[in-house]
C-alpha cells in the first residue's frame, strides 16, 4: 500500500488520488496496480492536492510504459489546480494518446472530469 496515493472504483470508474508528489516509480507504482486491480476503461487520476514536476524525458517512459501495460480503450481525466500541472499533463496526453485506442484530457473541476469519461 503507498502512502503517495489511493486507488478506488465507484460507478465504474477508477479513481488515483495522489497525497504526496511522486517520483517517476510511484507512478509506475500507480500504473501496475491499475492494471492487476482496477480493470475499468474510465480513470481519473486527481493531482490537485500535490506538485506536480516530472521531468518531460520521464513523461514518455511513463507513456510508453502505460502503452505495453494495457490493451483496451481507455479514457483518462486528469484533474489538476496549477498551470505547472495542467501543462505537463497535457504533455503527458500527447506522448500518450493513440487514435482510437486512448482518451485523455486535463481538468481543473471533478464534475467536468467525471461528465467526460462518462460520456
Amino acid at each position: 500500500m503507498s502512502n503517495i496515493y489511493t486507488i478506488s472504483s465507484r460507478d465504474g470508474i477508477t479513481f488515483g488520488v495522489f497525497h504526496k508528489s511522486p517520483r517517476y516509480e510511484d507512478i509506475i507504482q500507480l500504473i501496475d496496480e491499475t492494471a492487476d486491480n482496477h480493470p475499468s476503461s474510465k480513470r481519473l487520476w486527481d493531482l490537485r492536492n500535490i506538485e506536480f514536476d516530472i521531468a518531460a524525458s520521464e513523461l514518455m517512459k511513463i507513456s510508453d510504459y502505460s502503452k505495453a501495460k494495457f490493451n483496451m480503450k481507455i479514457k483518462l481525466a486528469l484533474l489538476t489546480f496549477d498551470d505547472l500541472s495542467f501543462g505537463e499533463m497535457r504533455q503527458y496526453g500527447a506522448f500518450r494518446e493513440e487514435k482510437d485506442q486512448f482518451e485523455i484530457f486535463v481538468f481543473r473541476v471533478e464534475k467536468e472530469a467525471i461528465d467526460w469519461l462518462n460520456e
